[in-house]
């Protein structure tokens, strides 16, 4: 027996369809301070950012044109340098945990942000297709 839909219901299926519609279109997420996030190696850079501080540690306010130099560093090495503070860097295989400093005009550097893990993992390959067999 057919049944025709209820006016709810179809109002259900249009939002429902609506919702899948605009998440189709949504951003990509942004990844916060302490997590730890997996990428596949071929993405090949990560792009790191930061808020930057609006006090110092003495909770004196500074602003962004005071703060003259951002230091990005995978563990203990420093890897990049920049005026501002969104940094690109290579994705890298296997763990890496990222952190950042800031440096004023008088060349104050702070203390390291909290970090940021990241690991770049290498896909598995696809399974095997076509299978054959031969007898002899």
């Amino acid at each position: 027996m057919k049944r025709s839909l209820t006016q709810k219901e179809f109002y259900y299926i249009i939002a429902f369809l609506a919702l899948v519609f605009i998440s189709s279109f949504a951003a990509p997420p942004a990844y916060s301070d302490q997590h730890e996030y997996e990428f596949p190696m071929s993405k090949e850079t990560i792009t790191i950012t930061c808020d930057a501080p609006t006090t110092r540690v003495d909770g004196s306010s500074i602003t962004a044109t005071e703060l003259v130099l951002y230091k990005l560093y995978r563990g203990a090495e420093q890897v990049a340098e920049k005026s501002e503070c969104p940094m690109t860097v290579p994705l890298i295989k296997g763990k890496s945990i990222y952190s950042m400093t800031a440096t004023d005009l008088d060349g104050n550097e702070s203390d390291l942000s909290d970090t940021v893990k990241v690991t770049g993992i290498v896909a598995k390959p696809n399974k095997p297709t076509n299978l054959k067999i031969t007898v002899e």
